[in-house]
């Protein structure tokens, strides 16, 4: 297996000095989102959806001077989720799904794009599609599975299940697809039965099954853009991590089991559309970040940090992140401007650059002859160094311990920077082992021994006195030297004193006064050392001691302290001094824990604070804050106390009274069933607090109960009062349904007694699963929506929706007389028409005629009528309704009539 990235190769950290994104052509397309990206033969291919085309794949390619067209659109359709893919065979293929969720393929062949297999043969929320070797793979969130996972592949020319239908036990989002070594599929998504955290199935071809590869749901919390690929045989997962401010993370499939890749959401803000590729093992991932005005960032992972390649770039809002690694080249796809379609790239080189370093610790404790070495690998001559102390090469000398920084830049301007550190050996230390004084006489007879310790052995010795032994005999009176060598010809130098014996005159007794403060538990200590001011001896003082040496809180103030001098022959002197005892430490006082209270208007009671002192004499004072069982407002009330003892000496501490609110409410409507009515309900479910609860809404009847019912359409607040007098107001907006509406399209007469009437409707608003109860002259007569072969009479239908809600209309379908004159036809005229003012009709008889005139709407109203005229060679001017439409003039003389169609226009 190959090595998981927490160790690399290289050592130090990669600067990629003047190396930055830079932008491939100019914008591919304008008004285009949802990016995907692919090469073949080191032609970058990015394929995008067109909004200005409807939403169209289309994908384009770079020739090295101008992006090009592959062919038309690939989708032929709005198409989300696209993805372009190629096979081993380098022949481009496109997967997506329609705006319905339906998933199609299609390859580019022979100058156009042709489907894979079936069409429309999947229905995803969201979908992957990949491509391993010549095997065509898409796993998708199935909508006919509830939105759970599953996966076909393209073998025998069909789309085939691979596993079962739904393999999740919840919806999924962001299938990624990648496969091992052994192609194995591997699909990693956001998991909505495990906390919306990550999970990646593997599928066992032995078995049949998809297997959980490692934990299910195993980042830290909510994931989004989960992106799966293998460096090696090794899955790694980047996406945008919910629970570390919701910045990039990326983690390994580490000795069965899942561990984050450096810092979990190491972004400094959070990320979108993340996007993961590897260069030699090293992962890259791009998104938009957050932090840098929605820009779009790369970071790359080494030296156990991620380091950001090169500045953000992308202008305006990006989206839609493609990372590709090809060859030493990293391009980036992504819309920017929100909908501008680009590619961009970065030169990978530098990020192979090594650099080694080795050390040499200096032979002896403090000396500067220590040397570091480094060593540049993969790098381009001519390759320069830089140490932090200011010397150049790639070997300084001549160092003390400590450590040292080098930057090394090759011939591409590539830095890659490092440290050593240099250790001291152990300090050479001598020791007296034993030593025998001479008498006061000033005669030789002392003894001395000494010892070594550190550096390097073997130690070799040098007395002041010429000895080169370790143990000296018949030593005078008097300080003599030893110089001290190890192995490595470190030195060390040791003085020995020497002094008198046979003394009979007393020392010197001189004792100074001195200030001791008391320790927290109270007590305090001197040593004769701190009391002595320079007593003196003729010969040698073997010895000072105290009458008093330990003091408590009952000593405080002045004490006489007695110090007494021995000599080595056993004479004594004494000298006294004043100890002052203080007491110069704060007592210690507890404050009790912060305090919350849900009680509104409502006495709070709290424990005093606890202080203590070693010598007590404690006074408590409250210099912030309410006393206890006081009524404290709402938000937080400040309480600070202080202990002083009786030395003055102060502490303090504080802690914290918050009332606070908790009630909360869920609010919930019901729309009304019908346009207008009174039939919706409002509900407000209530949380926290201290129950009874009190309700009170503004609806007309001011109901005071959870849910308010009979209500209109409209907005109703509640306000809702627990038992401790805490209080909430929330809103929620009763809703119905719109209007529900019969439009009459068409009213077709009958002939004499043929029944060729008809009646053509259509209704909209309410609720749909319309019904429909037509009556023929107050009788029912038929329940569907049209009406054919009908004879003349009434007809009212009446209109019921899903909440059954109503409507009604009645149409005349009259009859046309057989006996019609034609030669009548041409003496009676009619204009203008169409017509948007009054209407003149032209009468040109040969005799008087009884005439009668009405004139019908589309539904088959009369709208006008004159009944008795006598008329010959006459107009007669109309004044037609206002509303627009078509109407029906009959003209009737004596047995005969003419019908004429009048079009009234705005």
């Amino acid at each position: 297996m190959k090595p998981i990235l927490f160790t690399f190769l290289f050592s130090g950290i990669t600067t990629l000095l003047s190396a930055q994104w830079t932008q491939v052509g100019g914008v591919i397309q304008h008004f285009s989102q949802r990016v995907t990206l692919t090469q073949i033969n080191g032609a970058p291919y990015v394929g995008f959806a067109n909004i200005a085309s409807g939403g169209d794949l289309f994908v384009q390619t770079f020739d090295g001077t101008s992006w090009n067209p592959v062919g038309m659109s690939a989708s032929g359709a709005q198409a989300t989720f696209p993805q372009i893919e190629v096979d081993a065979n380098g022949d481009l293929y496109a997967g997506f799904a329609t705006t319905l969720g339906e998933v199609n393929v299609k390859k580019w062949s022979n100058g156009a794009w042709v489907s894979v297999g079936a069409e429309n043969f999947a229905n995803a929320f969201a979908l992957d599609f990949k491509i391993y070797g010549n095997d065509l793979y898409v796993a998708y969130s199935d909508g006919d599975q509830f939105g759970t996972l599953s996966v076909k592949k393209f073998e025998n020319g069909a789309w085939t299940q691979v596993g079962m239908p739904g393999l999740t036990v919840g919806g999924i989002e962001y299938p990624s697809l990648g496969f091992d070594n052994a192609g194995a599929p591997y699909v990693a998504f956001r998991d909505f039965s495990n906390g919306q955290g990550v999970t990646v199935l593997k599928f066992n071809s032995g078995t049949g099954n998809w297997e959980g590869v490692g934990n299910a749901g195993f980042s830290d919390g909510a994931a989004q853009f989960t992106d799966l690929r293998f460096d090696g045989n090794v899955p790694y997962v980047a996406f945008k991590d919910e629970a570390h401010g919701s910045g990039a993370s990326l983690m390994a499939f580490d000795n069965g089991a899942w561990k984050y890749v450096g810092t979990p959401g190491f972004s400094d803000g959070q990320a979108e559309y993340v996007s993961l590729a590897f260069f030699n093992g090293i992962p890259l991932i791009a998104f938009n970040d957050d932090a840098q005005n929605d820009e779009s960032s790369v970071y790359y992972f080494e030296d156990n940090q991620w380091q950001k390649l090169g500045d953000s770039f992308g202008a305006g809002v990006t989206s839609y992140h493609n990372l590709l690694v090809e060859g030493t080249t990293a391009y980036c796809a992504f819309a920017e401007k929100t909908s501008d379609v680009v590619l961009y790239r970065f030169e990978l080189s530098c990020l192979v650059v090594g650099l080694e370093t080795t050390a040499q610790d200096p032979a002896c404790n403090g000396m500067a002859t220590g040397s570091a070495t480094a060593l540049a690998t993969n790098a381009t001559n001519p390759v320069a160094y830089a140490w932090s102390n200011g010397a150049t090469g790639a070997t300084i000398t001549g160092l003390p311990a400590g450590t040292y920084f080098v930057t090394m830049t090759d011939g591409n301007g590539c830095e890659k920077t490092d440290s050593v550190t240099l250790s001291d050996p152990p300090a050479l230390v001598g020791t007296i082992v034993n030593q025998t004084n001479a008498d006061c006489s000033g005669m030789a007879g002392g003894s001395a021994t000494v010892g070594a310790s550190g550096g390097t052995p073997d130690y070799t010795f040098l007395w002041s006195t010429g000895g080169t032994d370790p143990a000296q005999t018949d030593l005078p009176i008097g300080t003599h030297t030893v110089t001290i060598t190890d192995a490595k010809g470190c030195e060390t130098t040791l003085s020995v004193t020497i002094s008198g014996e046979n003394d009979t005159t007393p020392p010197v007794a001189v004792a100074q006064d001195l200030t001791v403060a008391l320790d927290a538990q109270g007590n305090a200590a001197i040593t004769p050392d701190m009391l002595n001011n320079g007593s003196s001896d003729n010969c040698q003082i073997a010895s000072l001691s105290l009458d008093v040496s330990q003091f408590t809180c009952a000593d405080l103030g002045a004490n006489t302290v007695t110090l007494t001098v021995a000599d080595v022959g056993g004479n004594t002197a004494t000298a006294t001094a004043v100890v002052t005892v203080v007491d110069l430490l704060d007592p210690v006082i507890v404050c009790p824990a912060d305090i919350l209270s849900n009680f509104c208007n409502a006495p709070v009671e709290y424990d005093l604070p606890v202080a203590t002192d070693a010598c007590g004499g404690i006074v408590l004072t409250q210099f912030q804050g309410l006393p206890s069982g006081a009524v404290f407002p709402m938000g937080v009330t400040q309480m600070v106390f202080a202990a002083t003892d009786a030395s003055g000496n102060q502490a303090t501490c504080s802690f914290t009274v918050t009332v606070q609110n908790d009630l909360s409410l869920n609010m919930t409507a019901t729309p009304a069933l019908c346009y207008g009515e009174n039939s919706g309900t409002a509900t407000a479910q209530v949380s926290g607090g201290n129950m009874p609860y009190a309700f009170q809404w503004n609806d007309p009847l001011s109901q005071k109960t959870a849910t308010a019912t009979n209500l209109p359409a409209g907005i109703f607040a509640v306000t809702v009062v627990d038992d401790k007098g805490c209080g909430r107001t929330d809103s929620v907006e009763v809703t119905q349904p719109d209007s529900l509406h019969l439009q009459i399209d068409s009213v077709v007469d009958a002939t004499g007694n043929l029944n060729d009437g008809a009646i053509s409707i259509t209704p909209s608003g309410g609720v749909g699963g319309y019904t429909f109860e037509w009556s023929f002259d107050g009788a029912p007569f038929a329940t569907g929506e049209d009406l054919t072969n009908l004879a003349p009479g009434e007809y009212c239908v009446t209109l019921t929706d899903a909440n059954g809600c109503t409507k009604m209309a009645c149409v005349v379908v009259d009859m046309i007389n057989a006996t019609q004159n034609p030669a009548l036809e041409n003496r009676i005229s009619v204009a203008p028409n169409p017509t948007s003012g009054p209407l003149r009709v032209g009468f040109d008889l040969p005799a008087p005629h009884h005439v009668r005139m009405e004139v019908r709407d589309a539904l088959g109203r009369v709208v006008w009528e004159e009944k008795t005229m006598n008329l010959t060679r006459d107009q007669i001017e109309i004044n037609l309704p206002a509303q627009p439409g078509i109407y029906w003039l009959r003209v009737s003389v004596n047995a005969d009539f003419v019908l004429r169609k009048i079009v009234v226009t705005n």
